[in-house]
């Protein structure tokens, strides 16, 4: 196996020998005649074509390369390089000509300096035995109104998406070698994805008990396939279609807190309840691969006769409405 270093001359009788740093011998030539010096030449142009063009085409390896979607819709690329540490600047190919916002860094998230032109970016590595570098680029594009695609070539690699939360996709022009949630894993070569994002809507349901009703607004991009309210548990069920974060607005006078929020099988939740006025208390949960949740408060509405109503109408109370129009903020 060929061990790069510095070529060097050993006189040999009358002779000078041209060696490479494996000890490879590349030419013999005579010692001061007339064709040493072409001899010379010949053989360094030898060492060069058999010895340093390998070296450039091997001074990087590229561990692994992920682009993150924000929501959007911008792409940040990162790429986790290995470089040979015969080189002081290795030269890597980005995903896209249109690059900006570039950052290298080596293992002690220190500096390096770079140029670049097009889709070529030089980086300075000086021995670095890690390089990180990151870029924006522009391969994401709006296919129609609301579907996104993505296109690149990751070359001779595995690429990793990590699309926006509430996505859903909707052509991919490979096999992903794997999806788990949100993140994608592509085979090595040209990709194209296409997505959409779900909009958050506002599900409003109506609890009738004794002559009055009882609205709970749901905020989610989720679809509610069920929703309940059980007295006798002090609790309101829902089953979602998907385990994005939702906002329950839950009237106080039908079921009061502080509150405790499980999962299909009883396991505690992460939530957050965050506001509460005289009227009602907001509670964001964050559901678990089960998609159940079950809101458990201490106070419930007296027990009287109880007919549960599943209602898309838009009652809304007067004091919602403000936060209602500002309730993508909460999901960012």
């Amino acid at each position: 196996m060929w061990v790069p270093g510095p070529s060097r001359r050993i006189q040999s009788g009358k002779s000078v020998i041209i060696v490479t740093g494996n000890n490879r011998q590349v030419a013999a030539c005579p010692l001061l005649t007339k064709d040493s010096i072409t001899c010379l030449i010949i053989g360094a142009i030898l060492f060069l074509a058999l010895f340093q063009l390998p070296q450039s085409f091997a001074q990087v390896t590229i561990n692994s390369l992920t682009i993150e979607i924000s929501s959007d819709s911008l792409a940040r690329v990162t790429e986790e390089i290995t470089p040979s540490r015969t080189v002081s600047r290795i030269t890597v190919n980005a995903i896209a000509s249109n690059i900006s916002n570039i950052l290298a860094v080596d293992e002690n998230n220190i500096v390096l300096s770079f140029s670049h032109a097009g889709s070529s970016i030089a980086v300075d590595t000086l021995g670095a035995a890690n390089v990180t570098l990151t870029y924006s680029a522009s391969i994401v594009s709006k296919a129609a109104s609301d579907i996104w695609e993505i296109s690149y070539d990751s070359g001779s690699i595995e690429s990793t998406i990590v699309l926006p939360s509430m996505s859903d996709i909707i052509y991919v022009n490979d096999i992903p070698i794997d999806i788990v949630d949100n993140v994608v894993t592509m085979p090595p070569g040209m990709t194209v994805l296409r997505y959409t994002i779900k909009s958050v809507d506002t599900k409003d349901f109506v609890v009738a008990w004794d002559g009055r009703n009882y609205i709970v607004h749901v905020v989610t991009a989720s679809v509610v396939q069920e929703f309940s309210f059980e007295q006798g548990s002090k609790s309101l069920a829902l089953t979602l279609d998907t385990s994005t974060p939702m906002l329950a607005i839950v009237p106080v006078a039908l079921l009061g807190g502080p509150y405790s929020v499980t999962g299909a099988a009883g396991d505690s939740l992460d939530f957050k309840q965050y506001y509460q006025n005289s009227t009602h208390s907001w509670i964001r949960v964050e559901p678990n691969d089960g998609n159940a949740v079950r809101i458990t408060g201490t106070t419930v509405v007296p027990e009287f006769s109880l007919l549960i109503l599943s209602a898309g109408g838009a009652v809304a109370l007067g004091s919602l409405l403000s936060f209602l129009s500002k309730r993508s903020a909460y999901w960012r």
